[in-house]
């Protein structure tokens, strides 16, 4: 599992191994699925940004940090 993020324009978007888009997690929203899609398609920025300050908020945020958890942890990649 790969986490792409925007940190200026957020939210973080989670992608499967085949390069799809499955699920949003939003901090004002929360987690929510989508329907996959490639992640191009779908409009999602890639950028760099303070990745390991997103990523150690996105593991506090449930349900977030307890699929993290259960998926072995993730990559990150900007």
């Amino acid at each position: 599992m790969t986490i792409y993020l925007d940190w200026d324009k957020k939210p973080a978007v989670l992608v499967d191994g085949g390069g799809r888009a499955f699920a949003i997690v939003d901090p004002a929203e929360g987690w929510r699925e989508v329907e996959p899609a490639p992640v191009a398609e779908a409009g999602f920025l890639v950028s760099r940004g303070s990745l390991e300050r997103l990523y150690a908020d996105l593991l506090q945020t449930a349900p977030l940090g307890s699929v993290l958890a259960e998926a072995g942890g993730g990559s990150m990649r900007t």
